[in-house]
């Protein structure tokens, strides 16, 4: 299923941006004279096998849901950059995803109506918030 909250061409895949996200949060760390981040510690940080998140970076698996949420708020970072939505990494907001009368919603290239909008805005807000 792919979902868009806009309609933006994206250059590297999920599996890149993961990589590049990791690539720059260890280079971070290590200016900071901290130990060098590997994927053992992401996977423990989100609860998955170092093998899944490998499978991520390699584009054999794409994470979802929670966990693509999970993803983005450990890189600090936004699930449309995750996803190729925009090429902007700035660290994300708590209203990360705004969703309005004017704003398209496709789920596998097609429009929802403002019903379905309505819907599926109560369920990213209910899923995204905080416990």
């Amino acid at each position: 299923m792919v979902i868009s909250v806009a309609s933006h061409e994206h250059r590297e895949s999920i599996g890149e941006r993961l990589k590049i996200l990791r690539l720059k949060k260890k280079k971070a760390m290590k200016n900071n004279g901290e130990k060098l981040l590997t994927m053992e510690q992401i996977s423990n940080s989100l609860g998955i096998s170092r093998s899944t998140y490998a499978d991520w970076e390699q584009g054999r698996r794409s994470p979802r849901g929670k966990l693509l949420l999970d993803v983005a708020k450990y890189f600090d970072t936004t699930v449309d950059y995750i996803v190729g939505n925009t090429d902007d990494d700035s660290p994300r907001t708590e209203k990360e995803l705004f969703i309005d009368e004017n704003t398209p919603v496709t789920i596998n290239g097609v429009e929802l109506t403002d019903e379905q909008r309505k819907l599926f805005k109560a369920f990213v807000d209910d899923l995204t918030k905080e416990d």
